[in-house]
Parts: structure tokens; sequence; C-alpha cells
């Protein structure tokens, strides 16, 4: 199977499947999230609808941050711990 982002997956509201109108096309097409981790710069390219190309970063160690009308580029030395998101629970101790 793949990651897509249709909806004739899911239940009618009374509960009873939707029957399968045709297989997963191309622009239902969805992937993997990022996940980025704090690293050395590692960047994977991708090819997107219209043949344009967007940057996954995988791991980064810097980045461009703003502060009302500042902006600097700065080193990302280590990201918060909230309790209420594992995601960043995850993210923080690996």
């Amino acid at each position: 199977m793949g990651i897509s982002r249709d909806s004739y997956h899911k239940r009618y509201k009374t509960g009873a499947t939707r029957p399968i109108p045709h297989k997963k096309r191309k622009y239902e097409l969805g992937r993997q999230p990022a996940n980025t981790k704090i690293g050395p710069k590692r960047v994977h390219i991708i090819r997107v609808r219209g043949g344009n190309k967007k940057m996954r970063a995988l791991r980064l160690d810097a980045g461009n941050f703003s502060w009302a009308t500042e902006r600097e580029l700065l080193q990302v030395v280590d990201s918060p711990c909230f309790s209420i998101s594992n995601v960043m629970i995850y993210l923080s101790s690996t």
C-alpha cells in the first residue's frame, strides 16, 4: 500500500463502507513526514506536481529565525521538550 490523501476509504456517517470507485491515483499521493532532527545538514530533493522541486529537510543544524523585525541565521543547539507533544519529546531525545 502507499500513503494517499483520499477520502473514499472512509466510512459513511451510518457506519457503512463506501464502494471503492477506482484504484489509487498519482494525484492522491501522500508522503512520509520528514521528522526533522538536529544534526549536520541533510536535505533530499523531491520532485512534486508540475515538475517542481521541494526540499525535504531530514537533519538541520541551523535556520533563519525572526523576532519582530529582526532576522538572523542561528545555530540550533537543542529543541525544548514539551510533555504535551510526543513528537517534540521523540525528536529532542534522539
